[in-house]
């Protein structure tokens, strides 16, 4: 080292100099390699994050359409179990009708072969000439009161099922 005029001077002979450019240019060489590096692996992490989103979104995606199957599944067995439901009431409402029927019907007969015996004047009519004639008409008054309770009892039955 040589001083002059108060500064530091490196006295540098040309195999120096040679040697110095020479690390100098392997130096530059390297680290733009590694800025080159630096740079694919930037790029590379840059498409890994988006690899990563969209595996994330795929995930997403899978477990809202599992989530759809279930509810479609659900939606179906409900559909099921209404029309389950709407078959056992529409049995349920044929067999009290048909129940009330049966009481109506035996209700009617009653107060038919009732009135029929009161009308002879006593329980057992004597006159057996009257008694098929008027039994029989006794017979159809039950029968259409019967069928009018039965009407009265489905249109109920119909006007509670649309409610």
């Amino acid at each position: 080292m040589i001083q002059h005029d108060s500064m530091l001077v490196y006295d540098m002979t040309p195999p120096i100099r040679a040697l110095r450019d020479t690390l100098t240019a392997a130096h530059c060489n390297t680290l733009q390699h590694t800025a080159t590096h630096c740079s694919t692996l930037q790029h590379t992490a840059a498409h890994c994050n988006t690899l990563q989103h969209t595996a994330t979104h795929c995930s997403t995606l899978q477990h809202t359409a599992a989530h759809c199957n279930t509810l479609q599944h659900t939606a179906t067995h409900c559909s099921t179990l209404q029309h389950t439901a709407t078959a056992l009431l529409c049995l349920a409402a044929s067999l009290s009708l048909a129940f009330a029927f049966a009481v109506v019907f035996s209700r009617a007969l009653s107060l038919s072969l009732l009135l029929y015996a009161l009308s002879c004047g006593h329980l057992i009519c004597s006159r057996s000439a009257s008694l098929p004639l008027s039994l029989l008409l006794f017979l159809a008054l039950a029968l259409v009161v019967t069928l009018a309770l039965l009407f009265s009892c489905a249109l109920s039955l119909l006007i509670s099922l649309h409610a």
